[in-house]
């Protein structure tokens, strides 16, 4: 699925500020032919009312291109029907053109998604990153892991997890994830959908100098503090046994205490126990990815460290 880009990322040229005139920027091109036992069908986009004519004639080849990769794919493996069609969403600047194709058999079908996201006011592509930030994927497979743990009977329990390409698209504050069919659940569901509110995505940076590196060990000191009240949890010292209890929403809680390794229910040891530093308490950044579930990343030369949960 993923290879299809090369055919679709020449379209984001449609959007050029004074390339194209008023006139729509995309009609349907309905197809209707016979290639051998393979039917072929349905509609795809075409790119109308651009000003060079050069490049609208680029531009509506690569459709072009894609169309025939996939009848040939079917073709080749004497398939009764391919079928293609095209879906446009607008969220404000973002746009995205999701690109459907139905491959059917004898006894069975598949069809599979790819998406093109743009931002219009500021022509350029949207990728996942562009939505929720450097830990999108990992963010993105963490939920994903959570729907299917909490629905084994509904999706598939060894799904490998997205990739920066996969399809999407955003509407009224929602991140929507587009699945292939079989992709993350039985065929009987056909393309899955699965959204995330963009609203309950927490983000924090600690710059280097808000983190403490552990040289001789090489793990990091994150304070509990900064980085839970940011993800949404709330934290309450108690000075009488030198402990913190973290809660979040009424369904989470679990204590910290200053100088003993152990974390969570199950009493789990961590690179360290909490530490008080700089007058506050200090804990393994695993911490944060093994008690709490969030996920995180560092830039180049960890001048900081994002941590995302949903």
């Amino acid at each position: 699925m993923k290879k299809i880009w090369i055919f679709l990322l020449p379209i984001c040229l449609i959007f050029a500020g004074n390339v194209f005139a008023d006139a729509p920027l995309i009609e349907s091109k309905t197809i209707s032919e016979q290639l051998g036992v393979t039917q072929i069908k349905g509609s795809i986009p075409r790119i109308t009312g651009l000003e060079d004519t050069r490049l609208e004639s680029e531009l509506n080849g690569q459709i072009l291109a894609r169309q025939v990769e996939k009848v040939e794919t079917a073709a080749k493996s004497r398939a009764k029907s391919v079928e293609f069609r095209f879906q446009h969403e607008e969220d404000g600047d973002s746009q995205a053109l999701l690109f459907f194709t139905t491959t059917s058999m004898a006894n069975i079908s598949h069809e599979d998604v790819v998406s093109l996201n743009y931002d219009f006011t500021n022509q350029t592509r949207l990728d996942l990153s562009d939505i929720l930030g450097p830990n999108a994927v990992p963010l993105i497979n963490r939920h994903i892991s959570n729907v299917v743990r909490a629905n084994p009977a509904v999706y598939n329990a060894d799904y490998p997890g997205v990739e920066a390409d996969h399809a999407f698209y955003t509407k009224d504050g929602a991140l929507f994830l587009l699945f292939d069919k079989y992709e993350l659940a039985p065929g009987t569901a056909g393309i899955v959908t699965l959204e995330m509110e963009l609203s309950e995505v927490n983000h924090v940076v600690l710059r280097q100098w808000e983190y403490v590196k552990n040289d001789i060990y090489g793990f990091r000191m994150i304070p509990l503090r900064r980085v839970c009240e940011g993800l949404g949890y709330t934290v309450t010292w108690f000075e009488k046994d030198r402990s913190a209890v973290i809660t979040r929403q009424g369904d989470f809680s679990t204590v910290v205490a200053l100088g003993q390794n152990n974390y969570g229910s199950m009493n789990r040891e961590l690179e360290a126990a909490p530490a008080l530093i700089r007058n506050s308490i200090y804990v393994p950044i695993s911490f944060f990815e093994t008690i709490l579930g969030a996920v995180y990343t560092a830039d180049r030369g960890q001048a900081t460290l994002t941590f995302s949960q949903y």
